[in-house]
């Protein structure tokens, strides 16, 4: 992912603050209300980091005219897209439990297979949203969906597979035998 649009912890504290502002807040008032919240850092931190959300659409600065005063704010366009995709992805986590159910009442051949084909087209997405991304590195909604993609989507049916056969040992020897199978097609083919 391109560092760059990446959202660190840093940013996230910051966010959350002006999540919690309806209006807006200056500097120095954010700098102490971070410090108050047990998430202090330096004023310098504090500036590259608003900087990098200012770069990313997350937060509008204005200067308060006639006077020194800058005040922050967040970004509620930006923030809408982001809950929409908040939104879509806590859907598709909560339909987790029912896949899982669903996962287990497959054949192992199955479970294996469909690991195998969702792997191949999970990578290839991937690469997609990437060349896309490397097209537009300003798009913030491709920027969120290399992100998603690269996440470890695949990390959940790992984690049924694994669970289960460190449950049942005649579940993990038939994984086995099916892994290797599928090892040894993958390498005749090469």
């Amino acid at each position: 992912m391109n560092q760059k649009n990446y959202i660190d912890e840093y940013c996230s504290k910051i966010l959350v603050v002006l999540t919690l502002h309806k209006d807006h807040i200056h500097y120095n008032e954010l700098h102490k209300e971070l410090k108050d919240k047990a998430m202090e850092f330096s004023k310098p931190t504090l500036s590259a980091h608003l900087n990098h959300l200012i770069e990313r659409g997350l937060v509008i600065r204005k200067e308060e005219e006639g006077t020194q005063y800058v005040t922050y704010s967040l970004n509620l366009e930006r923030a809408k897209e982001i809950k929409n995709i908040y939104e879509q992805t806590y859907a598709m986590l909560s339909s987790l439990k029912q896949d899982e159910k669903e996962f287990y009442s497959l054949s192992e051949e199955k479970q294996i297979e469909g690991m195998v084909n969702v792997a191949f087209v999970k990578k290839l997405e991937e690469i997609r949203a990437k060349i896309e991304f490397a097209l537009e590195p300003d798009n913030f909604q491709k920027g969120l969906r290399v992100e998603f993609l690269t996440t470890p989507l695949l990390g959940f049916v790992e984690k049924w597979i694994i669970k289960k056969s460190v449950e049942d040992p005649e579940y993990r020897k038939r994984i086995f035998k099916l892994i290797d199978e599928w090892q040894s097609l993958t390498l005749r083919r090469e």
